[in-house]
């Protein structure tokens, strides 16, 4: 199947669902997790908190966020490890005036619990306390190696102005006036023998801009235009990466190509992935992470990439929000095949795109899992799941998609 036809099939699985299940598509607390799905919450929270009270895979050097809270409601916080002891800290708002992030002044240890209480009642538990486990860290693959080919001349466009930059030569076939859009076309090819960066090319196929990563041994990946803080800027990652994803960081460039900012993961993960990161009005960025950890296969200890998704400040480096897949998407809803040796890490998920829902809640692509999920942003709950071993919503027999990439919210309320 290619992949328009499953883009195609499933804006048409989506519309067929318009009916019966418009409403359920629009809810935040239609469907229950299976029973066969990680359930991270033992206890109701009564303040929105990152990690997840109940979480089985904090990082070590987590920060904890509490949202829609102020300092002086939240009051006096504690924090302690059951190996590591009482832990030290500073409380720093939030830019936007609507939370509050605990910074730690030193790393938690692996699989220990974590309690956090305040004066304010976190949760229903007992005592109001919220707990985590601090997941068991894995090792991560090496990127892949970078080979400096010598760039083809029949392949690239050269400047004598600035023989450092090589953009590719792209070849129009055909202009159709009438259908096509104006505006500039923003990619990042990899093509052999030429120069891989960031390129903006006009209709017929001309350079208008060319850019490569501060390290030229680093790909850049994921070039589009978005507004940062009511500006229109360009975005793309840069970084290291291996066949399907990558341990890079965003760059925000201004109308004039300078960079602005950056936004690197947070808490400690293994970088950023090159796939996807959305910025929002508020200034922050939604982003994610392949990151290896060991957990229980069926009895097997296996070493598997979960994607951490961050709501990261993006002027701070705080991060806001945060969601382990293992908490809530259970290993055998992956359609990719477990690696023989259980030390290499298996990419079970793959997510490929974020998106922030009308709502507010995340919109989630899984190639491997042929599902796209809908998150909660309030309790970090799959709400539902299009496609997939657990989808939500029976599809047709020729509506049924398989690795997808890329789903998006379109205007008319259907996902491509």
């Amino acid at each position: 199947m290619t992949l328009s036809l499953s883009r195609r099939r499933l804006v048409q699985a989506s519309a067929g669902l318009a009916g019966a299940a418009a409403i359920s598509l629009n809810s935040t607390s239609v469907f229950a997790q299976t029973t066969s799905t990680p359930e991270a919450a033992s206890v109701d929270p009564l303040v929105r908190m990152s990690p997840q009270p109940g979480s089985q895979y904090a990082l070590p050097a987590t920060t904890i966020a509490f949202r829609g809270i102020t300092i002086d409601q939240l009051g006096l916080v504690m924090v302690s490890g059951s190996a590591s002891g009482p832990a030290s800290g500073i409380l720093r708002e939030h830019s936007d005036g609507q939370g509050v992030s605990w910074i730690n002044d030193t790393e938690f240890f692996e699989t220990e619990e974590v309690t956090v209480s305040a004066t304010i009642p976190l949760t229903t538990s007992s005592d109001g306390s919220a707990t985590f486990i601090i997941g068991e860290q894995a090792p991560r693959p090496t990127a892949d190696a970078t080979e400096d080919a010598e760039p083809d001349p029949n392949v690239i466009h050269q400047f004598k102005s600035r023989p450092d930059l090589a953009p590719v030569q792209v070849d129009v076939a055909l202009i159709d006036e009438e259908r096509t859009t104006d505006g500039l076309i923003a990619v990042t090819p990899h093509v052999p023998n030429g120069q891989a960066g960031a390129t903006i090319y006009d209709n017929n196929g001309q350079p208008v801009w060319h850019n490569v990563a501060a390290n030229p041994s680093h790909p850049i990946y994921c070039l589009k235009v978005q507004d940062y803080l009511g500006q229109p800027v360009l975005t793309w990652s840069e970084g290291a990466k291996r066949t399907g994803y990558g341990y890079t960081h965003f760059v925000i460039a201004d109308d004039s190509y300078e960079p602005i900012a950056y936004v690197q993961g947070g808490n400690g993960v293994n970088g950023l992935d090159v796939h996807d990161m959305v910025l929002t009005g508020y200034g922050t960025a939604w982003a994610f992470s392949y990151h290896p950890v060991w957990t229980n296969d069926g009895g097997v200890r296996r070493n598997v990439f979960e994607c951490v998704i961050q709501e990261i400040d993006v002027a701070t480096g705080d991060v806001w929000w945060e969601w382990h897949s293992l908490d809530h998407v259970a290993l055998d809803e992956s359609y990719a095949a477990r690696p023989e040796d259980p030390e290499n890490a298996w990419d079970y998920i793959h997510v490929n795109s974020i998106e922030v829902d009308y709502d507010g809640n995340l919109l989630i692509s899984s190639r491997t899992n042929h599902s796209i999920y809908r998150i909660s942003t309030e309790d970090h709950s799959v709400i539902w799941r299009l496609g997939g071993k657990q989808t939500d919503f029976p599809l047709e027999p020729d509506a049924v998609f398989a690795w997808q990439h890329d789903a998006r919210r379109l205007e008319d309320g259907t996902i491509s």
